[in-house]
């Protein structure tokens, strides 16, 4: 029922205006209604952006923030959401498998770690889309051990030279250092 319903459903039992009849008071009436049905709707929104699972547009991009995430308008509002919701199942056990989730949650896809002479090398399958290598890679930063070194190595020099590309080859790829770095070799050289 709308707001304009229920102000003729409050003032019929009355019976002190003659309603429906295109008086002045209906005129008024509707403007009175078209007001209220503004603030309804801005209710409606806010309410459902209130909930990250029923959230859209730019109630996305406020969930984003609030997690540290950019902005990712161009993205599809499901993928999202997803990333939105795995961020919140923080705070991420302090293991291997916990420390890789935490990384998932940044925006960084199959993430791997290897622990080697103190230090932590990640690797990924890709980026999460609407993200950049180097806005994921800042997030992981901050999420990863405070007191083990970290590098990102997607691919060795031996598997990198393997790949028999020229730097200009590379450089056409237009993708970041962190990027090429990061991402493991399937994903980073071939398109």
């Amino acid at each position: 029922m709308t707001s304009l319903e229920k102000l003729y459903e409050m003032l019929a039992p009355l019976r002190l205006y003659a309603l429906g009849r295109g008086s002045l008071i209906d005129a008024e009436l509707a403007a009175y209604g078209a007001g209220f049905a503004i603030v309804e709707d801005a209710l409606r929104r806010a309410e459902s952006a209130a909930h990250i699972s029923f959230a859209d547009g730019g109630a996305l991009d406020l969930h984003e923030a609030a997690v540290g995430l950019p902005n990712r308008a161009g993205v599809c509002d499901q993928v999202r959401r997803e990333l939105i919701l795995r961020r919140l199942g923080g705070p991420f056990p302090a293991t291997r498998a916990g420390t890789e989730e935490a990384l998932g949650s940044c925006g960084l896809i199959d993430p791997q770690i290897e622990e080697r002479d103190g230090a932590l090398l990640v690797s990924v399958a890709g980026i999460a889309p609407g993200m950049t290598a180097d806005q994921a890679w800042e997030l992981a930063l901050r999420v990863l051990p405070a007191h083990l070194p970290v590098f990102a190595l997607g691919q060795s020099w031996d598997e990198w030279d393997g790949a028999a590309k020229t730097w200009d080859e590379r450089d056409a790829l237009q993708r970041s250092w962190t990027e090429l770095a990061l991402v493991r070799p399937t994903q980073a050289l071939d398109h």
